[in-house]
């Protein structure tokens, strides 16, 4: 991207998805069991939003783990964190969607959009496995 002083705006949606069905047995670190959810643009890529929300009944809460890697996942450290509520599927109920926050508490949003540079990638994982598995989704925008 040629460096210019005028503010970079998004230029092409960009939108990744993941299925976790396997527990991490330490969600906070980095390690196995963590699956690709999102791959920067060229340019870099801005992301205003990710979320979670289980395909099935979840017995225990789970907590989600979002992780950035350059090195497509030799080495990943935490950048998003939260906890999906337990749920029992019902044709009278709905899950709750959990969106995740940043590391400094506050809900990844347009707002608040979690900068990714140029050939990273985020990872997703979960404390409890899921036979039908948690769907997480990000949203975002290349530059």
């Amino acid at each position: 991207m040629t460096v210019t002083n005028t503010a970079a705006f998004g230029q092409v949606p960009n939108v990744g998805h993941a299925v976790l069905t396997t527990a991490k047995s330490a969600p906070l670190s980095g390690g196995t069991n963590t699956v690709p959810l999102f791959t920067a643009g060229a340019n870099g890529s801005l992301v205003n939003g990710i979320a979670a929300i289980p395909r099935n009944t979840l017995s225990n809460a789970a907590h989600i783990g979002v992780y950035a890697s350059t090195d497509n996942g030799t080495t990943v450290s935490l950048v998003a964190i939260g906890l999906l509520a337990a749920w029992t599927f019902a044709a009278s109920t709905s899950p709750v969607p959990l969106n995740l926050v940043n590391l400094n508490g506050a809900v990844i949003s347009v707002t608040n959009p979690l900068y990714m540079p140029a050939g990273m990638k985020l990872y997703a994982s979960s404390s409890q496995a899921l036979a039908d598995g948690i769907l997480v989704t990000a949203n975002g925008v290349d530059l």
